[in-house]
């Protein structure tokens, strides 16, 4: 898959991506597909939680989410983390993620560079991510769609989950490798908390979080902000993100109501993707990016007969504008040069759903309808020196859709867990997809499960509006999946050893043809692997974990290895809590070789790396704990991109304080 991939760099025109060993990140309408699962969780304590709770299913031993929406999750590929599972929040969802098997998050150069995220071998922009709920993926984007982690700020999230595969019933479209929920939901509490840390490469953050029970208990507030800046331009990258979120519940007599409201707005300078990093950069300007996101959301449910219906409505705002200044091109091809260029992109999203579930003999049953309309606007330029040419464009989109599950019972021990959906847009396109899967229980300690299902995702807004290389023509990208898994329990539940086997196939990818100048439909993924998960608790004291995944991926046609991409990743962590009022958190965290392609190198593997994390939480009083990190404490140099070196030991300390 020449040149798919990752990201499409402005002015050039996607197709440069890490799809293939032969060019870079340049985003493309095929970007990610990696499978994340758990996910990440920080915080400022319940201060900074959501609304209503995530209801838990436990399958003994085995906790697993069923996420808001209600969706069965039993028999997928589902991974949780939550806050307090971390010695002090992360500086980035990267540190978040990295208990995740199966998931690769890089963000190459430091703070300042874009933070992408891959499921089992995908493209950054075949998972969708939610916050409170509201998708964060910007179809105008030139990277297809993907989504930039580092514009969230950690410290405000409470809980992270993934779920890995084509999972489009329930979801909706745009889901090839899988989900990504970010938000938080906890129990009303009368509590606030307050976090101010800093650290080297001028990082300083701040955040403040509060959650009140009002009136006779039917009612919760949550209001949360958070700013921090990171990076050093001497270094080649700084970033800075401010935040605000609130969320507020209550019942009107047998209806539930919840509001969600957040603001995010990002600012970041860095090396250009495929320019060579710090160290093999020869233009020496750095791309400037900024981005400011507002979104609200509004969901009823209550008792209907004998089942429950929900009713939800949001609104999303994205605004991004980006300066890049080129590459220059390689020595032996003065012509194969990244233009300087600018866009400007505007995204509204308007989304509105109705379902209703309902239990009868045992069998589980949810419909539901939502609708979805798009409108993405562009201006921007490309300098190619004798003459700038215009990338405006503006166009919209409307979708339609409607599903149904149904789980039950086999056999006493074996549930099924099956769905469909169908999707209708207001081009005259009509598309279905399904889902289905199995799990099971043999014992007491012994979980079982199988889960396939398929998922579409229409081409991005970039990949078929630009004027330059555009094609309204383009088909939407397809996506199968199955993976099975196995949960074992050993030492009375201290011991936890989960396994999965995945494979998944993408077809229809979008590509750029240098000889057409333009997108195209014409390349895939062929993805499988396997991801092993081990939790360890040998006292009440200590907890181990361990992550290790294995992922052979390559595109069509070509047979290619797909860039930006390790074949093994895993790491080990341990918290231990030898007194209550004491936490400290290490984790090693390791990657093998992947390919990649810049300007000033051409195509070269970058070597594999291991670095090591050390955090610590001393709580003082009971309103008062100090924290201390030393991040990449061995002071390890290494690179997740030709050039752009990884930034070397950092000391942070911080003051966390609840009342």
């Amino acid at each position: 898959m020449p040149g798919v991939v990752g990201r499409f760099l402005p002015g050039r025109g996607p197709g440069d991506g890490c799809g293939a060993t032969t060019a870079r990140r340049n985003p493309s309408p095929m970007n990610s597909l990696r499978p994340l699962l758990p996910l990440t969780v920080l915080a400022l304590g319940s201060a900074l939680a959501q609304s209503a709770a995530t209801p838990v299913v436990l399958l003994d031993p085995f906790p697993v989410l069923a996420h808001p929406s209600g969706a069965d999750e039993r028999a997928a590929s589902v991974r949780i983390v939550t806050a307090d599972a971390a010695a002090l929040p992360a500086t980035d969802l990267a540190g978040l993620l990295h208990s995740v098997p199966g998931l690769v998050v890089d963000q190459p150069g430091g703070p300042g560079g874009r933070s992408t995220l891959y499921l089992r071998g995908g493209e950054e922009n075949h998972t969708a991510v939610f916050l409170d709920g509201i998708p964060l993926n910007d179809p105008t984007n030139n990277r297809g769609g993907a989504v930039d982690l580092a514009t969230l700020e950690p410290a405000l999230l409470r809980s992270a989950a993934v779920v890995s595969g084509a999972a489009s019933v329930r979801y909706g479209p745009d889901i090839l490798a899988g989900a990504l929920h970010l938000g938080g939901q906890s129990a009303p509490t009368n509590e606030a908390a307050m976090l101010v840390d800093a650290g080297g490469t001028d990082f300083r953050r701040a955040a403040l979080g509060a959650s009140r029970v009002l009136g006779d208990g039917a009612s919760s507030l949550h209001v949360g902000v958070a700013g921090a800046d990171d990076g050093s331009l001497a270094a080649g990258s700084r970033a800075e993100r401010r935040v605000a979120r609130g969320a507020f519940a209550t019942r009107l007599g047998s209806t539930n109501l919840q509001v969600s409201l957040w603001h995010l707005r990002h600012e970041a300078d860095s090396f250009p993707d495929e320019s060579g990093g710090i160290e093999y950069a020869v233009l020496r300007d750095l791309e400037h990016r900024e981005n400011r996101q507002t979104a609200g959301s509004v969901r009823l449910d209550g008792e209907a007969g004998a089942g429950r219906w929900t009713a939800s409505a949001d609104a999303a705002q994205f605004e991004a504008t980006v300066g890049s200044p080129g590459v220059l091109p390689p020595a032996d091809n003065p012509y194969d040069a990244v233009p300087p260029s600018t866009d400007d992109t505007r995204l509204r999203r308007y989304r509105a759903s109705l379902g209703y579930e309902h239990n009868l003999s045992g069998w589980a049953t949810a419909v539901g309808v939502d609708a979805q309309r798009e409108q993405g606007t562009s201006n921007g330029s490309i300098d190619y020196g004798a003459m700038i040419l215009p990338t405006a464009y503006a166009t919209d989109r409307d979708r339609l859709g409607a599903y149904a599950e149904t789980s039950g019972k086999l056999l006493p021990s074996v549930t099924l867990v099956g769905g469909a959906r169908v999707d209708h847009y207001d081009t005259g396109a009509t598309r279905g997809t399904y889902r289905a899967g199995l799990f099971g229980l043999i014992g007491s300690a012994t979980q079982w499960r199988v889960n396939a299902g398929t998922s579409f995702k229409p081409a991005s807004f970039y990949a078929l509006a630009n004027p330059l290389v555009g094609d309204p023509e383009l088909k939407p990208e397809r996506a199968r999946s199955l993976d099975a898994g196995l949960r074992q329990a050993f030492a009375e539940g201290r011991l936890l050893v989960d396994l999965t086997g995945f494979a998944s196939r993408i077809r229809d990818g979008v590509d750029y043809d240098p000889v057409l100048g333009r997108l195209v439909n014409r390349s895939g993924i062929h993805s499988r692997g396997a991801e092993l998960t081990t939790t360890w608790r040998p006292c009440d004291t200590l907890a181990v974990g361990g992550t290790l995944t294995y992922t052979n991926g390559h595109s069509t046609p070509g047979r290619e290895r797909l860039r930006c991409r390790p074949e093994w990743r895993g790491g080990v962590s341990a918290t231990w809590t030898p007194v209550p009022t004491f936490v400290l958190e290490a984790r090693l965290t390791a990657s093998s070789d992947l390919p990649d392609s810049a300007k000033p190198t051409g195509a070269r593997l970058v070597g594999g790396w291991a670095r090591a994390d050390l955090s610590a939480r001393w709580r003082m009083t009971k309103h008062c704990a100090l924290t201390a990190a030393l991040d990449n404490a061995l002071d390890q140099r290494y690179a997740e991109a030709i050039g752009f070196t990884a930034p070397g030991r950092r000391v942070r300390v911080g003051l966390l304080s609840q009342f």
